[in-house]
């Protein structure tokens, strides 16, 4: 069979390509990580699922949270409509205020938070 040899131009597009979208990947996979430890995490059930906490969802979002109540973010992921870029709003909104509410949880995650690697 003949063997397709790649010009010269389209090595050098792949390895310009992949150095930069390296440090893209590192990140996405460093979210997706992170994501998957926290699917366990527990969602307060006394949180207030209103526009001024949430500023980014829809209406809709907002009544399906609020009339599901997830326990979790595995749970709140489940929710049709709930897109993403929420699920990660919720996300920070929570860890945030728990870090707010618990002084101890912080030195926890900032001795967690520099291990695993480049």
């Amino acid at each position: 069979g003949s063997v397709m040899v790649p010009t010269p131009s389209s090595v050098y597009d792949t390895v310009e390509a992949a150095v930069k979208y390296q440090s893209y990947v590192q990140r996405q996979y460093r979210d997706m990580e992170s994501w998957r430890k926290a699917q366990g995490m527990r969602i307060p059930p006394t949180l207030d699922y209103k526009h001024e906490n949430f500023p980014t969802f829809s209406k809709e979002e907002l009544e399906k949270l609020d009339r599901l109540r997830p326990t979790t973010f595995a749970e709140a992921s489940q929710i049709s409509g709930v897109t993403p870029q929420s699920l990660v709003y919720l996300y920070h909104h929570v860890t945030g205020r728990n870090r707010k509410r618990d002084g101890r949880s912080d030195s926890k995650l900032l001795a967690t938070e520099g291990s695993g690697g480049p």
